[in-house]
């Protein structure tokens, strides 16, 4: 049995590192080899395996099953974090007024949903005082005041350096 947990203990470490490190498809093929090996009786361990899952594919923008493996880790082993996560998720996957009426569908959200909307708030303001927000606005000043090459310049470097970071987040680099 310690040999077992040792083993499932290195699988953990290695798929949360590879999360961490910005792998997230390399991290959610060692999530799925952990969960196979996995007892099913291992609740919490497995809803956490879950949950890191779920965070790794909403890294990759995949709000979709970001949200189903939030939802399933939260019914597993329910825990506050994860349902916020659960509704982030959705927030993102929904348009605004199917999302309103998915929260408005579960009263056991509201706590929640009002934190979540706290926690946004909260990261719009920081985001406005980023160096990466001003870019954008002076890109947006270029296009308005006919700065065209100006513009597209900025844009193709922004776009090069966006395609690299995806490119390594699912390990094709």
């Amino acid at each position: 049995l310690c040999r077992h947990i040792h083993g499932f203990q290195h699988m953990a470490s290695m798929s949360f590192g590879a999360g961490r490190a910005g792998r997230y498809a390399d991290a959610i093929e060692e999530y799925d080899k952990l969960l196979e090996l996995l007892p099913d009786l291992e609740l919490e361990i497995r809803a956490k395996v879950i949950h890191n899952k779920a965070v790794a594919l909403a890294n990759l923008f995949l709000f979709d099953k970001a949200s189903m493996f939030f939802k399933q880790s939260y019914d597993m082993y329910p825990l506050p974090e994860t349902f916020i996560e659960y509704l982030a998720s959705m927030r993102m996957l929904l348009p605004e007024d199917d999302y309103l009426v998915h929260v408005a569908d579960l009263p056991e959200a509201y706590e929640e949903s009002l934190e979540l909307e706290r926690r946004v708030e909260a990261l719009t303001e920081s985001w406005r005082t980023q160096i990466e927000c001003q870019r954008l606005n002076q890109m947006q000043e270029w296009k308005r005041n006919g700065e065209r090459a100006k513009y597209y310049q900025e844009a193709d470097r922004v776009l090069q350096a966006l395609k690299h970071s995806y490119r390594y987040s699912i390990g094709d680099i």
